[in-house]
């Protein structure tokens, strides 16, 4: 299990850096059209993005879950609320460019918990902690696709409009089938999970796609640096040496460490090029806090390992 702690997190981002590289080769041998990044962002978005939240939540959310494990859901709830106050306050500190805060404070409050985390939860600890594990995320999933989206982007859309997204009617289409109980048929099913894989893969294609066209060097400097060794280190380590010290023990701390310890997430770069805005930037530095973990959530998960 320990030798898996160092192996595994290797294998999940080998399999994203040749995803992003296919998509990079595609780039540059001209087999993708220049609109590609819009349209892949568009599937994501109106699609594949949907399909994962209501397969996640139907699944997951019951009245039963919320019952018997309604501290996971507090304790994220609290961390969620932490974390937006103290990104904000991070971000200000941080820089002086107001342009340049809500990017780093998103960075900082939202972790890569699903595409990466679920395959290494599942591989390491099993379906039963992955059950609880995708519990203690879904606070953040849906602050994600709402709140966090406006923090991204420029593109302001009304609340009316907001409120009927894919996004929106996903996650009030997930709760609403897990809490009434209600099966969702066979085929149906099949489908929303055909289409929940290929969110991580798509992703990267699109990430590879984009580096194709831009300068990495540019995201190589002391404030990249900063809020990516934030990410990876300075937070988790604080997060879970204070839960540590409270008491959290076992499966809840293994799930809050795991989840704190993930680089930084796509869906920014995603969330752009939905809304027709230069993605560039932050696709390099998303590459370069992957670069970063290749060291960082090695060591996270060795520890966790042994706190588990």
């Amino acid at each position: 299990m320990m030798n898996d702690a160092f192996a595994l997190p290797f294998s999940q981002i080998g399999v994203m850096v040749l995803l992003a590289l296919a998509g990079f080769v595609m780039k540059k041998r001209g087999l993708l059209p220049e609109s590609a990044p819009k349209s892949l962002s568009q599937v994501l978005v109106n699609a594949f993005m949907p399909a994962l939240i209501i397969d996640n939540l139907s699944s997951n959310i019951t009245l039963a879950v919320i019952q018997t494990k309604w501290r996971i859901v507090l304790y994220s709830i609290l961390l969620l609320a932490a974390s937006i106050v103290s990104s904000r306050l991070a971000a200000k500190a941080m820089t002086k460019d107001i342009s340049l805060r809500p990017m780093i404070a998103y960075y900082l409050a939202f972790p890569n918990f699903s595409y990466i985390g679920y395959p290494l939860v599942t591989a390491l600890f099993g379906s039963a902690v992955l059950s609880d594990y995708i519990l203690f995320s879904m606070a953040f999933s849906v602050c994600v696709y709402t709140y966090g989206r406006r923090m991204i982007t420029n593109v302001r859309v009304p609340v009316s409009r907001a409120l009927f997204s894919p996004t929106v009617l996903a996650i009030a289409s997930g709760l609403a089938l897990g809490l009434l109980g209600i099966e969702i048929p066979g085929f149906v099913s099949s489908a929303l999970t055909s289409a929940a894989r290929c969110v991580s893969p798509v992703s990267m294609l699109l990430i590879g796609y984009i580096l194709a066209s831009c300068n990495i060097r540019i995201a190589f400097n002391r404030l990249v640096a900063t809020v990516v060794l934030m990410r990876l280190v300075a937070i988790p380590v604080t997060v879970v040496g204070l839960a540590y010290l409270l008491g959290l023990r076992g499966e809840m701390l293994a799930i809050l460490a795991l989840f704190l310890a993930m680089p930084l997430p796509l869906n920014p770069i995603i969330f752009q090029e939905s809304d027709g805005e230069n993605s560039h930037i932050t696709a390099c530095v998303c590459c370069v806090s992957y670069l970063f973990a290749l060291v960082t959530l090695p060591v996270m998960l060795y520890i966790v390992m042994a706190l588990f």
